[in-house]
Parts: C-alpha cells; sequence; structure tokens
C-alpha cells in the first residue's frame, strides 16, 4: 500500500467516523429538545 493511499484512507476514516459522531450528537440534541 503506497503512502498517499494510507493518507487518504485515513482522512476517509476520520471523515466518517466524526460524521457518524455529529450526527449522533445531533440526535441527542433533537432527543432533548
Amino acid at each position: 500500500m503506497s503512502l498517499k493511499n494510507r493518507i487518504r484512507l485515513a482522512a476517509v476514516t476520520v471523515l466518517s467516523s466524526s460524521l457518524v459522531v455529529l450526527g449522533v450528537e445531533a440526535a441527542h440534541a433533537g432527543y432533548r429538545i
């Protein structure tokens, strides 16, 4: 695996996990309201 592919994979993983966290936080905030 080349370094560029590894960096791209890491970036995608971080982005998707942060999107999931944001979605969960938004869901909790929506439930509170």
